[in-house]
Order: structure tokens, then C-alpha cells, then sequence
């Protein structure tokens, strides 16, 4: 269930997308009107999102008040405490409505990515390495503008009949959530675990891509698209962390972890020309 606090951070950020993205779709035929006559579409994409390799660290690793939880000690491994692994793969959805002007198009896309799950190992001093075993849920949500160059405007080398090829970039806002994140020791004991509180993120995201469309009829065409996306960090907030041991359980206020969150995404999509 969303809090109250994630509502208003959500809502925030969906304002400010509307706000600051939606602009330029107004702006940019204002100012191209003589290149061409513009023309509006929408799409509606799917496609699967997949993880580059990341760590969860201590914003602060010096803070002690409250405590962090890793702080400024090396591991066994030769690299300092965290949790390191990446946040696999999820389905996504994207959706957007786009103007066409003489050689580009311009797109205010948003997509989600429900299913990604941090899946790593910490390397916490005292305990063998490879059994210290970390996971937690996110979920993102990213609002951009897009610029993308159609190559086949451009130059007759890219004039391929019904296929046409296409570059652009991307940047916009994000807002990535964490669920409670769970340590868990199992050579201490099989109930031992320190769950960390969930949080929120938001703020710059940005991707490139590059991929193909292809002309179904006068106003349908399909998209095959790459794109890897920076989107953002992803954050647990300052709060009490519920650390459980034989014989013992404490909560402890620590403060805030933070990883960063880069994407390859494969996207197939509808455009529908009105």
C-alpha cells in the first residue's frame, strides 16, 4: 500500500513532469511551423528492462548520528562493506505522444518498470563471504522528452523502403521506489537478517536510443527500439532497521543507503499517425 508520503512525492513528481515536458511539445511547433506541417501520434510500447550491475553504499559513510550501516571499513574482499549485485530484469510500458517536424520528432514518454528486483551479496567483516545474501523490490517511473533524428529525412542512405531508421536522446524525471531491504546471514543462523527501511528517489534522467520503425499503413506503423536509460538512484531513507540474531532482536535507527540505476531496454511499440 502507498503512504501518504509516497502519494505526495509521486504526485510532486508527475506535476512537475506535466509542468516542465509538456512545454516544448507546444514550444517546438511554434518555432518549426515553416519546416513542415506538423503531424501529432501517439504510442504504446512493451518491452523488458534489464539491470546493468550496481551497489548499494552509504550516502554518508561517516555519519554517526544516526549510525551508517556499512560505514568506512574494507571487507574481506578487499572493497569496502555494501551490497553489490544488479536488479535483474522487468517488464515495461512506455507511452507517448509525439509532433513531426521536417528531418525529427519530437516524444513526452512515460514509462514503468514494476519488476525489478535487487538481488546481491554483502561483504560485512565477520561473516564468509557469498553467504551474506541481500534482495529488495523496486519499481520505476520515468517521465522525458525525447529528440529523435529519422535518418531517412536526413540522408537517401537511409532510405530503405517501409523501414526507417532513427537515433535521439531522451531527458526527463524519475521516481524510483524500494521496498524494505533484507540482509540475511544464514551461517549465523537461518532466522538472522537486518531489514533496512524502503525509500524514494526522484529527480534528472536521461537515455539515448536507436532502432527501426516500419510502416504498416498510412497512419500505423510498429518500433523496434534499444535504449539504455540512466535512470537515477535508488534511495532507503533514514530510518529504524530491524536487526534480528540469536537470542537477540533490536531495531536501530541507521542512516540512508543509496545505488545507482542504469537500464538496456528493448521496447516494441504501436505509433498510430492522427
Amino acid at each position: 500500500m502507498i503512504g501518504k508520503k509516497q502519494f505526495n512525492c509521486m504526485r510532486f513528481t508527475i506535476s512537475t513532469i506535466m509542468i516542465v515536458l509538456l512545454l516544448p511539445v507546444f514550444i517546438l511547433p511554434a518555432a518549426s511551423a515553416s519546416a513542415a506541417d506538423p503531424c501529432f501520434f501517439w504510442r504504446v510500447g512493451m518491452g523488458l528492462a534489464i539491470s546493468e550491475d550496481t551497489a548499494f553504499h552509504d550516502k554518508n559513510s561517516a555519519s554517526t548520528d544516526p549510525p551508517a550501516l556499512f560505514g568506512d571499513a574494507v571487507g574481506e574482499d578487499g572493497r569496502s562493506i555494501g551490497a553489490r549485485g544488479d536488479l535483474g530484469e522487468s517488464f515495461m510500458m512506455e507511452g507517448g505522444v509525439r509532433w513531426q517536424s521536417d528531418w525529427f520528432h519530437s516524444e513526452v514518454i512515460i514509462g514503468w518498470r514494476p519488476g525489478l528486483e535487487f538481488s546481491g551479496d554483502a561483504n560485512f567483516l565477520n561473516v564468509p563471504l557469498n553467504q551474506q545474501p541481500v534482495d529488495g523490490d523496486v519499481t520505476s517511473l520515468t517521465a522525458m522528452i525525447s529528440w529523435i533524428a529519422d535518418l531517412e529525412r536526413i540522408s537517401p542512405v537511409f532510405q530503405w523502403g517501409p523501414v526507417s531508421p532513427f537515433v535521439g536522446v531522451s531527458a526527463g524525471v524519475g521516481y524510483n521506489r524500494i521496498d524494505r531491504m533484507t540482509y540475511r546471514f544464514p551461517t549465523i543462523a537461518d532466522d538472522a537478517v537486518t531489514i533496512t527501511p524502503d525509500g524514494d528517489w526522484s529527480g534528472f534522467v536521461y537515455g539515448v536510443t536507436g532502432g527501426l520503425e516500419y510502416m504498416l499503413s498510412k497512419n500505423t506503423s510498429i518500433e523496434l527500439a534499444y535504449r539504455y536509460c540512466d535512470a537515477g538512484k535508488i534511495e532507503t531513507d533514514t530510518g529504524s532497521a530491524h536487526i534480528v540474531r540469536p537470542g537477540n532482536t533490536l531495531d536501530l535507527t541507521i542512516a540512508p543507503t543509496e545505488a545507482d540505476l542504469s537500464l538496456h531496454e528493448i521496447l516494441l511499440s504501436v505509433v498510430y499517425f492522427f
